[in-house]
């Protein structure tokens, strides 16, 4: 978890600092962007093979910069990092009670197209692709007590792909907030899995 949370702070800071000396991202006023988003986010996972509980979305937190591709103000290139807080499931139908812990957070990059990122409203679809890493952290305890037994902690990593919706308003000239629907489609051990995400949003402009 700190190695990619580390590595997504490693971007947001050199990217932006790197885009005039690439080339790649045209010099303007409004050349690039970071964003941070807070939501929830349903796991398909829980639905399908956890029905037995009653699970409710989980918190989210998302972290992103963007830049303008060549001089379209309707193109952009991101970079992010989401983190899935954690939802968990209890059994205490056996001499040990489990406590099994899931949380997942991931990085990827993909493409903004908007309609009209500087006027007063604008709408916007997001696609993209990266890796996504799966956390499983489950405890035992003695029967009815909170004495810890044993716990096992297992990551898996798998490649995802992203699409999103959005619509965002200006709160300043260089300030936005936005509200977006996303879908994440991966697979866990051979099985596909959509996750589903609703998040506000705010978008800083660099000047």
């Amino acid at each position: 978890m700190r190695s990619l949370f580390m590595f997504s702070l490693i971007l947001i800071v050199l990217i932006p600092t790197q885009s005039h000396a690439l080339g790649y991202l045209a010099s303007s006023k409004k050349s690039g962007y970071v964003e941070v988003g807070f939501g929830i986010t349903q796991f398909e996972y829980t639905d399908k093979y956890l029905s037995d509980y009653k699970i409710a979305p989980s918190p989210s937190v998302k972290l992103l910069f963007g830049g303008r591709i060549g001089r379209s103000h309707n193109t952009w290139l991101e970079f992010n990092y989401t983190y899935n807080g954690a939802y968990q499931t209890e059994d205490t139908t056996t001499i040990k009670d489990k406590v099994a812990t899931y949380r997942s957070q991931s990085m990827a990059m993909g493409l903004k197209l908007t309609t009209a990122p500087h006027k007063k409203a604008s709408a916007y679809l997001r696609l993209g692709a990266g890796r996504l890493m799966l956390e499983n952290r489950q405890e035992y305890f003695t029967n009815n007590t909170n004495n810890l037994i044993s716990n096992t902690y297992r990551t898996k990593l798998t490649n995802h792909g992203y699409v999103s919706i959005g619509a965002d308003i200006s709160l300043s000239r260089n300030a936005r907030l936005g509200i977006e629907a996303q879908q994440m489609q991966y697979k866990l051990e051979g099985i596909s899995l959509s996750d589903h995400s609703v998040m506000v949003t705010l978008t800083r402009y660099f000047k």
